[in-house]
């Protein structure tokens, strides 16, 4: 098959797959994704990725009607297939402004499925960086990027100095984190924690001198870890009794209280070790279990017992599709170019 009708091809399947109201069409459309998909495999194994990116392709995904994928769950589903497993479909047109608003659209239109919530496409977008927020924690998300950028500049820029000046840009970058967040009056939990980012990396830095003294003898660890407790008992009470800002903190103080307590203490627990494989999705998943269940039952009890266990279900799920798709990925090799 030349290039050429390579190309006519495919501009016809992925037209007949996402933009023909043709009957025809519509009922045969289980098959037409097959081709499709695995008429973009065969490009992908080809190494020849021009035909994804050429004008009359991208010109079919931008002629897709987002209110016809709302009512057509087989033509929905084709779509965030070949994103989902062909990420370069989905790269070559990132440049398209009218597309990524239609795709904004998709994902508001699957949302209010499941929340019969509404929001603007501009909460949509601005969710996905934590600056508005959908249900998700959207304060957490946007400091960790936040965070993430801060080591990239701190470590990129000025990796050739001596090894502990990026950790003193870093720590200066951070700070000026906090005190804008705190300018622009956003609660406190958006930086409360943000410190225990930045104390933890002092310690992996210095974690062999420090555990050193720490570990000293019985007395030197006992006396770290009073003087540990005692500071954050300090710490804690000026917060409850004058500042909540003191907990910006307390926070460290406390994680550094549960490292010294482990260098002593192993918790040796099935149910913590598969909670911990876990414990990521647990937490940005929470928010789905307890918006389902919402105004489903008055007994608190009740609540927090079936929230724990959909909790736990919606993240054993999500983490076995997540896996999935990441060995499918790698063994694809869908990340070159």
């Amino acid at each position: 098959m030349t290039f050429d009708s390579l190309k006519v091809s495919y501009k016809t399947f992925t037209r007949l797959l996402y933009v023909s109201n043709d009957s025809e069409c519509i009922k045969n459309i289980k098959g037409l994704y097959v081709f499709t998909y695995a008429l973009t495999d065969y490009l992908l194994n080809q190494g020849d990725t021009s035909i994804l990116k050429s004008h009359d392709i991208i010109k079919n995904y931008e002629r897709i009607d987002v209110e016809d994928l709302a009512n057509n769950a087989d033509r929905r589903n084709a779509i965030i297939s070949i994103c989902l497993n062909f990420p370069c479909v989905l790269d070559s047109i990132r440049g398209i402004e009218t597309l990524f608003n239609k795709l904004s659209e998709l994902v508001l239109l699957i949302f209010n499925i499941i929340t019969n919530r509404t929001y603007p496409v501009k909460t949509i977008l601005l969710s996905y960086i934590g600056w508005e927020s959908i249900g998700n924690s959207n304060w957490y998300m946007f400091a960790i990027f936040s965070l993430y950028i801060f080591i990239y500049i701190s470590f990129r820029f000025f990796k050739k100095m001596e090894s502990v000046i990026p950790l003193i840009i870093f720590t200066l970058l951070a700070s000026c984190f906090i005190d804008v967040l705190y300018f622009f009056e956003l609660g406190i939990w958006w930086y409360n924690t943000i410190l225990c980012f930045v104390s933890g990396m002092w310690y992996s830095r210095y974690k062999k001198e420090i555990d050193c003294v720490v570990q000293k003898n019985d007395i030197a660890y006992c006396r770290t870890l009073l003087c540990s407790i005692f500071i954050f008992a300090v710490l804690y009470y000026g917060h409850l009794k004058y500042s909540p800002q003191i907990m910006i903190f307390t926070a460290p103080i406390f994680a550094l209280i549960i490292i010294f307590l482990s260098m002593k203490v192993k918790f040796r627990s099935k149910l913590l070790s598969f909670l911990g494989d876990h414990v990521f999705s647990i937490y940005i998943l929470q928010r789905l279990a307890f918006l389902i269940l919402k105004d489903k039952t008055t007994n608190q009890y009740l609540y927090f017992l079936s929230s724990l266990l959909l909790t736990i279900i919606i993240s054993l799920l999500f983490d076995k599709v997540f896996n999935t798709i990441e060995r499918s990925l790698r063994k694809r090799n869908i990340y070159r170019e």
